[in-house]
């Protein structure tokens, strides 16, 4: 929050300079305090689900609001993929997870429907406990186009051909990090954030 934000919200003194006393600072540590329960609560009400759904054999994704609380049934795909195209209704500013039982890192589409659906967050959990994320920027998704998010991978893909660490870790057999790599290019370009949580 900003300091301006704060004074707004926590007062100043009579004379207009900023209060400092301890009642403002006790109003500002509550107000903080509160936001941290809530994302907690919310994310951990996610994780429940994702411990719940990481080792099935087929996908299984649930859509949740940003306090966490589930919306919708949840849907089950098959083993590459899940249809989520008749839920773009419930899905802007909501939290998306699925798991992937390959145990890989978003697909294209993935992407494309969390940019298109304007969604907060799309998560993938695996069989191993790693979720990734890809979560909106602060400005909104700056691309939601599936033809330029498929050309925002292809430059990734290209830059990282010639990438020296990239290239290290291709030789080393670390997929997963060229991997990673490509999505946070990826995340630059279309205004979001990536993540991996394990």
């Amino acid at each position: 929050m900003l300091v301006g934000a704060f004074i707004t919200k926590f007062g100043s003194d009579s004379s207009g300079s900023d209060d400092c006393s301890v009642s403002s600072w006790d109003g500002f540590k509550n107000y903080v305090e509160d936001k941290a329960s809530d994302a907690y609560n919310a994310i951990f009400k996610i994780t429940n689900v994702e411990k719940g759904i990481m080792n099935e054999s087929v996908e299984h994704g649930q859509f949740f609001n940003k306090e966490g609380d589930m919306i919708g049934d949840t849907i089950v795909g098959n083993k590459n993929s899940i249809d989520v195209s008749s839920y773009q209704d419930i899905a802007k500013d909501s939290i998306f997870t699925h798991n992937h039982p390959t145990g890989r890192q978003f697909s294209l589409e993935d992407i494309q429907t969390a940019t298109g659906f304007d969604m907060a967050e799309i998560r993938a959990v695996t069989p191993d406990g790693k979720v990734y994320r890809m979560i909106r920027g602060s400005e909104g998704w700056k691309v939601t186009d599936p033809q330029s998010i498929a050309m925002a991978q292809t430059m990734a893909q290209t830059e990282l051909r010639s990438d020296p660490v990239a290239m290290q870790f291709f030789k080393e057999g670390n997929q997963d990090a060229v991997w990673n790599m490509m999505f946070e290019k990826i995340a630059k370009t279309i205004g979001g954030e990536y993540k991996v949580t394990n």
